[in-house]
């Protein structure tokens, strides 16, 4: 990109996990094209840097469970043909009261699932190995054993794109990787987009995808005039020091919204829980665990270790973009039919970013 002007098949803007996979499934579905993937900081710094990095068999609406199904098949076929991709399979537990079972089970994608938690409804003393320590499932509540989930070990942005360099070298094709490049503006330009640089640069796209995180209704607006029908939330987990024993499942609460993830090669569990601060701004030095977020996961843990837990080491916290319905938004822009939107995974990216990114791809007609 050493022209102040420069002509790409595709450009991708954002390079947290949604936008590197669109890059890479683009690549392999047409290794020949050229591609830009660019990013205002570094690739997968944002939202994705903060992510839990866990893939669950459920969704609030069908379309996220779609696209659920969707991502995990996609997974699986990147895991056959990139052999370091850090993600791996691993038990899964859920854990509701029994007055909420019915809505719990709407969202499973496994429908076999439904049928085994109906049958073990009437257990109120039930003990799960592996789970952390203290963990007790509360009386009057259900669980649902023999769910599978997947988990990201550290990684992922690194390994797809060393998949994505890896393909292009092969092809013999183009795909330029810039960091630390700020778009300011896009405008359509002779039947391709315009796409503006905070540094006096100007690159053109046959096509642009927009995978902007949590900076989707802010940037929209600013770099298109359209608007985006969003509003950004924090997403926030606790780091509990207790270490998983081999084999440990991800518990899942299905009530609360919550789930506790063993991570054994930092030593501790990971608890993520429902933050209600929405419309805060995506600056990570200004986003930090609250009294009132603290309040809300230590009244969860209570309920699930009635004898008390460990101190949490500490807390990882950011934001996404989450739409009314919860449902990503896939969606040309206004007024510029090459360029599609690709976001408000509200909180899910990791989990819906190939689906989204396949969606987004078909939707510019790649």
């Amino acid at each position: 990109m050493s022209d102040r002007q420069t002509t790409y098949d595709l450009v991708v803007v954002g390079g947290g996990i949604a936008g590197v996979m669109t890059a890479l499934l683009a690549r392999r579905r047409h290794p020949g094209i050229d591609i830009l993937l660019l990013d205002r900081s570094v690739l997968g710094l944002g939202a994705t840097a903060y992510s839990a990095f866990l893939d669950l068999p459920f969704g609030h609406t069908e379309a996220i469970r779609s696209l659920t199904a969707r991502s995990r098949a996609i997974y699986r076929a990147l895991r056959d043909s990139v052999p370091d991709l850090p993600i791996i399979d691993v038990d899964m537990v859920g854990v509701c009261a029994r007055d909420r079972i019915e809505p719990a089970c709407e969202r499973l994608t496994d429908s076999e699932a439904r049928r085994r938690w109906t049958s073990c409804a009437g257990a109120d003393d039930v003990t799960i190995p592996g789970a952390p320590h203290g963990f007790a499932v509360p009386p009057g509540h259900a669980v649902l054993e023999n769910l599978r989930a997947t988990r990201c070990t550290g990684g992922l942005v690194e390994a797809l794109v060393g998949a994505l360099e890896a393909d292009t070298l092969a092809a013999g094709a183009r795909t330029d990787l810039v960091e630390g490049a700020e778009v300011v503006r896009l405008s359509s330009d002779g039947g391709a987009c315009r796409l503006d640089l905070h540094d006096g640069r100007h690159v053109r796209g046959a096509r642009v995808a927009l995978c902007l995180g949590p900076w989707l209704p802010s940037a929209l607006g600013r770099l298109t005039g359209a608007r985006a029908d969003t509003r950004v939330k924090k997403v926030a987990s606790l780091l509990l020091p207790s270490e998983p024993p081999a084999g440990a499942p991800v518990v899942y609460l299905f009530e609360h919204e919550a789930f506790l993830m063993p991570q054994p090669e930092r030593r501790r569990w990971l608890f993520s829980f429902r933050s209600e601060a929405w419309d805060v701004a995506p600056d990570a030095a200004a986003l930090w665990l609250s009294a009132d977020d603290l309040a809300r996961a230590t009244a969860i843990l209570r309920q699930h270790f009635p004898r008390g837990f460990a101190a949490p080491l500490g807390a990882r916290v950011f934001c996404d973009a989450y739409t009314p319905t919860r449902d990503p938004v896939i969606a040309q822009v206004p007024d510029l039919p090459g360029a599609v939107i690709v976001g408000g995974a509200g909180g899910s990216g990791v989990r819906l970013a190939p689906a989204m990114a396949e969606q987004g791809l078909e939707r510019l007609g790649l």
